[in-house]
């Protein structure tokens, strides 16, 4: 019996047109591509063209108009250090950022935040006007906010404020604020108890040495419980604050009797136990910067040092030594994010916050062409100079290494000559 030959269907209309839409979309325009480019949500400055306009689309009645000229005003504060930009309208932008604070939504509110600590860090101060209104609206809805996210973001911008501001008495209250969502009855949220540890170690950092033994020391105890606490980051922070307690003990000479105190023993013993856990449930990565952060802490309480923290800004070295200014630059870092570098080098209240010598411009400067020239190309008899010189480390490295060999070869080679 013959085999029977199946026969094979013919395409079906669908699937040419499929295939001939995905032809079409191959051979798209470099004009259509440009508008996919334009149309992600990627922080470009495209689409308001002037601080002015800014100003004005934050009063717009869309959230989403909103939302951009809050980000573009945000990425301008960020990249330029130009407090006259704010010359006469201050007062507008502030109060148009409390408005979007107060009833706009999660990404809003975020965003009007961290402009908010960029022009004031651009300000460099508190207007009067606004520094008993800003305290209040902040302060009301850091308690009130039926939002963790954005009630933890509250009260980072709140302690900023109160360090900006310089007021002793504000900073103390602001400390109260942190240490009783710290302390609460009923467990806080992750996110606001994180923010409340923080920002009880920034206002921390400006007390004197008096105070922070007077009211600090007390509050051992409260931070070695957070040492065994689920989440990582909060960890951190309480060992950062139990450093920086320890580091003002250890200047005054008194950490002696402190040794002597109850619960002592304990918190060391937990400090030791992070620097070295290799438990499996915590990732490798988490791990490896639990370890770091922890023995540093740890042997800022055993001894007293602090190792530095260093860096270059536009060829500026800055050295931060102490966990006061340690802590200052971490949270001003996490605050005004990429606008930090921009403000660490022309900003004079920040620089002396963190103990830094003043502006100087001539460091800002690019490059000229003849520096280039010097310096940079490698054909500059600069260049050609550090090339003769690590070529001849290099050879001095490379005859110790192999230079004792060869002597004992020929000391071998010369006594089987002799016998």
């Amino acid at each position: 019996m013959p085999r029977r030959v199946r026969e094979r269907k013919p395409r079906r209309r669908h699937e040419v047109h499929r295939f001939r839409d995905n032809d079409e979309e191959d051979e798209m325009s470099s004009d259509d591509l440009q508008v996919t480019e334009e149309d992600s949500t990627q922080p470009t400055l495209s689409v308001v063209n002037s601080f002015d306009q800014m100003v004005e689309l934050m009063t717009d009645q869309r959230a989403s108009t909103r939302e951009r000229a809050i980000r573009d005003m945000t990425l301008y504060l960020q990249r330029l250090f130009t407090p006259q930009s704010l010359d006469g309208c201050s007062q507008t932008v502030i109060e148009n950022l409390l408005s979007s604070i107060k009833r706009g939504q999660g990404p809003e509110i975020k965003m009007a935040l961290q402009c908010l600590c960029l022009v004031l860090a651009t300000l460099q101060e508190v207007p009067d006007i606004f520094h008993t209104s800003i305290f209040d609206v902040l302060s009301v809805l850091a308690i009130d906010h039926r939002v963790a996210a954005a009630r933890a973001d509250i009260l980072s911008v709140v302690a900023f404020i109160a360090l900006l501001s310089g007021d002793l008495h504000q900073l103390l209250e602001v400390q109260k604020l942190m240490l009783s969502v710290i302390g609460s009855s009923v467990q806080p949220n992750d996110e606001a108890l994180l923010a409340a540890v923080r920002a009880w170690g920034l206002l921390a950092t400006q007390l004197s040495h008096n105070q922070l033994l007077l009211s600090g020391f007390p509050l051992l105890p409260t931070f070695s419980r957070l040492l065994q606490h689920q989440h990582g980051a909060i960890r951190s922070a309480a060992g950062e604050n139990i450093a920086l307690l320890c580091e003002t003990r250890w200047a005054a000479n008194t950490m002696g009797s402190a040794i002597e105190s109850p619960g002592w023993q304990d918190m060391m013993q937990h400090v030791r136990d992070l620097a070295s856990e290799n438990n499996r449930y915590i990732s490798k990565r988490n791990r490896l910067e639990q370890r770091v952060q922890f023995r540093a802490y740890c042997r800022t309480v055993e001894t007293g040092f602090v190792p530095p923290v260093s860096f270059n800004i536009q060829r500026e070295p800055i050295v931060l030594d102490s966990w006061r200014r340690i802590k200052q630059y971490d949270y001003l870092t996490m605050l005004l994010e990429s606008g930090m570098a921009v403000h660490l080098q022309h900003n004079r209240w920040m620089r002396t916050a963190l103990e830094l010598e003043p502006t100087r411009e001539s460091l800002d400067t690019h490059l000229t062409k003849l520096e280039k020239r010097r310096f940079v190309s490698k054909s500059s008899s600069t260049s050609k100079q550090r090339y003769l010189e690590r070529s001849k480390s290099r050879g001095s490295k490379s005859m110790a290494m192999t230079g004792g060999r060869y002597f004992v070869e020929m000391d071998l080679q010369n006594g089987f000559d002799d016998v």
